[in-house]
């Protein structure tokens, strides 16, 4: 889902003084943050006893999501006989404390398996029969369906501990295959996630869809975890998952949530030594807020509280036993302040903190040599370029079967300037999702590997990395040392690698713009709510950094939720960052763009209208053509859209040039970079035009969750008089007849207010109406009899002013 922001008025600071935002309540409502936790609190909490504090503890972390377990062996030891007495009261009590609860079903008895005389009641791991896993998910789900809306399909089955004898994509495939429509048929609301992967497995996530599975889940589930490294040097959000979100662009969009990561405090079955508690509080902030930059739209720790003497990932120490909540770790506090800081924020991008020195910008291409690997070349081309008039041009061809990769040295190997911290690159990609990767000789001689990131689809994205921590040995090339760059170090290869290993197939791909980002590693992610503008900021070395703000006055929030008051000066805080990530509520002294805009490009010929077929519109004057016209007559034409009251022409935004057109009702925009039906997208007016208002909708009353058509994501439920029209409406997105909840969803979006008694803005008369993110709905009542007591709010006009 894409967000829309509208700048900050700055006009305000002529008028009024600004003043310093307070920090979000310390009481914040648990479900309202993006941020959950692994509990497992009834299948660890046997007892009453022992499951009230730690529900209670989470509440009072104000956490938004839960993740529990379903155990299929413990709830249908013997075949049709179902034990629910601990479940009933372990997630009455979760949903009763206001958090979202995901329930995992996996762990299968022996008897549904292969191997029914394998440890009778014991949990197995091997392949359940998946018409028996069909019927425990409908029998789970028809019984806490009023509490449980979200429902994961097994855990980790690229994982040979939990998916025996070995991992096998087409299998667990076939599991969701039968599980999708017997969760659906019991909840029609049911949101189904796939099992979580940790996406190095990428090749995994790609046999679902080529096993005919890719339409059996709504929400496409990793678990990024990274250790031993930190967040950075493991590139926990520009990394694999930016690989998953180029794959899921190609296959066909979804959500992307992390059920798991985390770090352990000790020894673990990832990393040997572990981290000290406190690293592990600031790795989970930093880390949190990263992946909901990269895209992520809920982020779940793991777990709660340690129950071994290895992987020790939890919150709270292991001593005392599971119902013993008395030894918090300095994560628990950490994760307390990250969801109240964060409710209901929406993420905008990374800051930008270094100074950026451009060190080759292929204008003077020079010369490139290809190493042994047959597979490409590397050009000097004009076609695509981000900057001036030349790129250099890579394409590629991977036999498959094996590592296909191709290397491309510079002569003379070219210098990086200083001693910068990061390295990036912008890439015109073709959705290949292979790897970027440069070899850097320092001055010791030793040649590192250094991975940029993953290519991406169509249209120019910055690729960047850290450079200045160590590396595995197996990104030593070549020489001696300590794993690490010592400056002045020279580049002397780009890599260009297949990912997975078992791809194959061809393709091209350009390059622009190798830039060093020098200064202290300091790093940046922005978030927005309502007016104000909240920077998660830290640096893993320690730096002073500079910010640019429009306020006088902001409030720093630190790791355990302390506040304090912070002054600016000539436009920007000065601050002294460290590990330990600090929150400044200011307000932003512009809209915010994460990366430096290109240089400007040469006069174009004025923008002519889409190729193919145009439809003109006598009552406004316009014409609809092309793509959009398409789109338009598909996805509900006049009643959904409006006529058009501009022409289809470039605009500005989310800081891009973006083609677009204006409707009455909305604003379709042309995005070409996505496969269809992505490649139109519509314009989040319903949002903005309540921001435009003054008005948040976190402020609204909540509706009743047990009613149809609820959704927490929001806390609202869709109005009885308007569920008819909302669900016979959407985009046509499986090309099927009639509307899905995603389809529906797709086209109007999440409610955002309850049924208000408001007046119209177009005729003066008041209606009942309720605020969607892409629209709103107003109930016409002396339209009965007719299919428009239901009508959709001139949005479009409203926001252009245009009558």
């Amino acid at each position: 889902m894409r967000h829309h922001f509208l700048p900050p008025i700055l006009a305000l600071a002529l008028l009024v003084a600004w003043l310093s935002p307070a920090p979000v309540d310390v009481q914040a409502v648990p479900g309202r943050s993006d941020f959950g936790v692994n509990t497992h609190i009834a299948s660890r909490y046997p007892v009453q006893a022992g499951f009230d504090g730690a529900v209670d503890l989470v509440a009072g972390t104000s956490a938004g999501w839960v993740r529990e377990d379903f155990h299929w062996y413990w709830l249908e030891p013997e075949q049709g006989r179902f034990d629910w007495a601990i479940y009933d009261r372990a997630i009455a009590r979760l949903a009763g404390s206001g958090v979202n609860i995901i329930g995992v079903l996996n762990t299968a008895p022996a008897w549904a398996t292969p191997f029914p005389d394998d440890a009778p009641g014991r949990p197995s791991y091997y392949a359940p029969d998946p018409a028996a896993f069909a019927r425990f998910a409908s029998a789970v789900v028809t019984r806490y369906r009023d509490r449980v809306r979200f429902w994961q399909v097994w855990n980790e089955p690229e994982n040979v501990r939990y998916w025996q004898p070995q991992p096998d994509p087409a299998a667990y495939a076939a599991l969701l295959r039968a599980a999708y429509p017997a969760i659906k048929s019991a909840d029609p609301n049911a949101v189904v996630l796939s099992a979580g992967v940790v996406p190095t497995n990428i090749g995994f996530i790609r046999a679902i869809a080529d096993n005919g599975a890719w339409g059996s889940f709504d929400i496409l589930a990793v678990h990024p975890y990274v250790d031993p490294f930190s967040p950075e040097n493991g590139q926990i959000g520009a990394g694999d998952v930016s690989a998953v979100k180029t794959l899921v662009d190609n296959l066909g969009r979804k959500p992307i949530w992390a059920t798991e990561f985390g770090w352990s405090t000790g020894p673990a079955d990832r990393d040997p030594r572990g981290v000290d508690e406190e690293t592990q509080a600031n790795f989970l902030v930093r880390a949190s807020t990263l992946l909901r930059a990269a895209g992520v739209e809920k982020v779940i720790w793991y777990n709660l509280k340690d129950t071994e003497p290895r992987n020790l990932y939890g919150l709270l120490r292991r001593a005392g036993g599971p119902a013993d909540l008395s030894q918090p770790k300095p994560s628990l506090a950490a994760f307390r302040t990250l969801n109240q800081q964060l409710a209901g924020a929406a993420p905008v991008g990374l800051i930008d903190l270094g100074a950026r020195q451009v060190v080759v910008d292929f204008e003077q291409f020079g010369t490139w040599r290809r190493g042994d690997q047959p597979n490409g070349s590397f050009s000097a081309d004009g076609s695509q370029r981000y900057t001036g008039n030349i790129a250099g041009r890579l394409d590629y061809i991977f036999p498959g079967g094996g590592n296909d990769f191709v290397v491309f040295t510079p002569r003379p190997a070219i210098p990086l300037p200083g001693s910068p911290g990061q390295l990036g690159i912008w890439v015109y990609g073709d959705g290949s999702g292979h790897a970027l990767k440069v070899w850097l000789r320092d001055a010791e001689g030793e040649t590192l590997q250094f991975r940029l990131g993953f290519v991406g689809s169509a249209g120019w994205s910055f690729l960047s990395t850290t450079i200045n921590g160590q590396v595995e040995p197996y990104n030593r090339i070549s020489g001696g040392g300590n794993l690490r760059l010592d400056f002045p170090a020279t580049l002397v290869a780009i890599v260009l690698d297949d990912e997975p290993d078992s791809r194959s197939g061809s393709g091209s791909i350009w390059l622009d713009d190798l830039t060093a980002i020098s200064g202290p590693e300091a790093y940046g992610v922005r978030f927005v709510r309502g007016g104000d503008t909240i920077d998660a900021l830290w640096s893993p070395g320690g730096a002073f950094v500079n910010l640019p703000t429009a306020a006088p006055v902001g409030t720093v929030i630190d790791r355990w939720g302390n506040a304090s008051q912070i002054d600016a000066g000539n436009g920007a805080f000065g601050l002294s960052l460290g590990p330990s990530p600090i929150f400044l509520i200011h307000r932003a002294v512009q809209a915010f763009a994460p990366q430096p805009a290109p240089a400007p490009a040469p006069a174009q010929p004025a923008p002519q209208p889409s190729a193919g077929p145009c439809r003109s519109f006598p009552e406004t004057g316009f014409a609809v053509c092309g793509r959009l016209l398409e789109y338009w007559e598909r996805n509900g034409g006049l009643p959904v859209f409006g006529f058009p009251i501009g022409p289809e022409e470039d605009m500005l935004i989310e800081g891009k040039t973006v083609r677009a057109q204006w409707f009455e009702r909305n604003r379709l925009e042309l995005h070409p970079q996505n496969a269809p039906p992505y490649d139109v997208l519509l314009g989040r007016l319903g949002a903005e035009r309540l921001e435009a208002s003054g008005r948040n909708w976190f402020d609204f009353p909540k509706g009743d969750p047990r009613a149809s058509l609820y959704f927490p994501q929001t806390g609202q439920a869709i109005a009885p008089e308007f569920r008819q029209y909302w669900s016979s409406h959407g985009l046509n997105l499986d090309g099927r007849p009639g509307y899905t909840l995603e389809e529906s969803l797709a086209l109007f979006g999440l409610p955002l207010s309850p049924p208000l008694m408001e007046v119209n803005p177009t005729d003066g008369k008041t209606y009942l109406t309720q605020h969607f993110e892409r629209a709103r709905f107003e109930y016409h009542p002396e339209n009965r009899g007719t299919p428009y007591v239901v009508l959709l709010g001139l949005l479009g006009r409203e926001t252009t002013g245009k009558r």
